[in-house]
Order: C-alpha cells, then sequence, then structure tokens
C-alpha cells in the first residue's frame, strides 16, 4: 500500500480517503473496495503494516543481552516512524493487532522475557517502551514541522517569573537547540534499565 502511504507522508492523515487514492493511483475509487473492503479503516490498517514492516528486525540479534537487544529494536522503530513524518501519529493511540504490526512488538517482547521479566510485567514493559518510542517520535515531527513553517518551539525562559520558575529558567536557558536523538537515547536507557530491574518483582 506504497500509494496510501506517500499520500499520507506528503499531505497528513486527513487527506487519506478512498477517492484521492483513487485519483493518485489513476483508477475508480470503486475498485480499491475489492482490496480494502471495510474502507478507510482498512486503508489505516495497510498503512501502518507498511511503516512496522521497515523495522530493521535484525537490530536486536538474539545472542546479544536483553538491554541491548531491546535498545536496538526501539531505535529501529523510532528510525522507521521518523520515516514517514505524517504517517506516523497513525499509531497514536492505537492497539496494533495484525501479524505484519506486530512482529517487531514480538521481537521486543522476547528480549523482555528473556531478560527474566514475568509475563505480564513483560507486557506492560513493551507496551512502555512502545509508548516512549511513539510519543518520542511523533513529537519530534511535530516539533520539526513547527520550525520549518517558523513558529516558536520552546519557550522563552525571560518570560517566566524568575522567583516562580528558576528551575525552568536555568535550564531553559542552556537548553539550546534541540537534540532529538541524544534526548531519545538519553529518556530509553533510562527507560529500559528501570524496567530490566523489574526482573526480581512478582507479577
Amino acid at each position: 500500500m506504497s500509494a496510501a502511504l506517500a499520500l499520507v507522508d506528503a499531505s497528513g492523515p486527513d487527506a487519506l480517503s478512498m477517492r484521492r487514492l483513487g485519483a493518485q493511483l489513476g483508477v475508480d475509487p470503486m475498485a480499491i473496495y475489492y482490496h480494502v473492503p471495510d474502507k478507510k479503516a482498512g486503508l489505516v490498517v495497510l498503512i501502518i503494516e507498511a511503516i512496522m514492516a521497515e523495522v530493521d528486525l535484525n537490530a536486536g540479534e538474539a545472542g546479544a543481552p536483553p538491554h541491548e537487544r531491546l535498545c536496538q529494536l526501539a531505535g529501529a522503530f523510532r528510525s522507521a516512524l521518523l520515516a514517514h513524518g505524517n504517517a506516523a501519529e497513525l499509531l497514536v493511540g492505537r492497539n496494533l493487532e495484525t501479524p505484519s504490526e506486530l512482529r517487531p512488538i514480538e521481537k521486543m517482547l522476547a528480549a523482555l522475557l528473556d531478560s527474566g521479566l514475568a509475563p505480564l510485567q513483560a507486557l506492560w514493559a513493551v507496551n512502555a517502551v512502545s509508548d516512549y518510542v511513539i510519543g518520542a517520535a511523533t513529537m519530534q515531527l511535530r516539533m520539526q514541522r513547527a520550525v520549518a513553517e517558523g513558529k516558536p518551539t520552546v519557550t522563552q525562559a525571560s518570560r517566566l517569573p524568575a522567583e516562580e520558575f528558576p528551575a525552568l529558567r536555568h535550564v531553559l536557558a542552556v537548553a539550546g537547540v534541540s537534540r532529538f536523538d541524544a534526548q531519545f537515547e538519553f529518556g530509553l536507557e533510562a527507560l529500559v534499565s528501570g524496567l530490566l530491574t523489574s526482573t526480581e518483582r512478582e507479577s
């Protein structure tokens, strides 16, 4: 479903429709129903499957430590999302259900189970990591779009009362340009390290 993915990449999720997809493909929109019977919802599933198919499943080698495997797979997941700026937002708040959607999740879950987490803990952990990756990627993409449109993306420290916001003023004064990669890796390392310390907790 590369045409639908390209359409959303270029114009955003709101642009997705059978009519516009048909026009892009040069076919009658009704012809698409033979391939996607449940209309727009079916197109969304196909787009998400296409994105998830781009996640490098070799990123987390089976012989590597679980911590390393999980971080590498999370990074590969993020890379696939960042490659599709507008389409990535389709994953926000959505349950992944099809085999194509779930293959990267299966790999991350296997790493968590290999770390010694109980099944329920591993499920919670993979949800936490997935939510972090999707949230970080979509926030980055939104900020990058805002910058491209000339919109402010950082709170001006000078606008905050010094007596009420000393910590924020101090941090914003040194923050400078957003360092998306470093920020993602810092958060991911903290999250994964924290999750894997729970191997001795009861489920």
